[in-house]
């Protein structure tokens, strides 16, 4: 998975596999797999959950308890905060090694500010207590709400 070039969102790509420890995302992402949410704007869902949408039917879930610090630094943008439990998990999932960008988030090595680097074709340079990757924003992790801003042409998610 290239998460420089990917269509799922945050909560996809870092809190669905804290759900499935072990697992590859081969047996979970299918055909009508469409993307996670952290919250929804038709009802209300407990705290620390994950709803993930298959063609329009969501299915919630709670995140579990030994998971739940992960969660709320992944929620904090804190990508390389969180357990190396969770991060290996991720990268488990996710089928990536030591030389991807997701790995490069997790452990901010050097080849995702090579990436950025690029892509604004000037250097990115290390940092203590900035993270590597843009911020979890809660408005496009929320099931509901793009659709809500795109029906009265107001377009704040892409």
């Amino acid at each position: 998975m290239d998460i420089t070039n990917n269509r799922w969102n945050k909560s996809t790509i870092f809190i669905l596999p804290l759900l499935y420890p072990n697992i590859t995302y081969k047996s979970v992402i299918f055909e009508h797999f469409i993307n996670c949410y952290i919250s929804d704007i038709y009802r209300i869902d407990p705290e620390d959950s994950l709803i993930i949408e298959f063609d329009n039917n969501l299915a919630r879930f709670r995140i579990p308890e030994h998971k739940l610090e992960d969660y709320k630094k992944i929620i904090r943008s804190q990508y390389s905060k969180i357990s190396d439990k969770s991060k290996k998990d991720i990268l488990c999932f996710w089928e990536e090694n030591k030389f991807s960008y997701l790995y490069s988030i997790l452990y901010k090595t050097k080849k995702i500010l090579d990436y950025w680097s690029n892509k604004i074709n000037k250097p990115v340079y290390a940092s203590e207590e900035k993270e590597y990757w843009p911020k979890f924003n809660s408005q496009e992790e929320t099931y509901g709400l793009n659709s809500l801003y795109k029906m009265f042409n107001f377009n704040l998610i892409k």
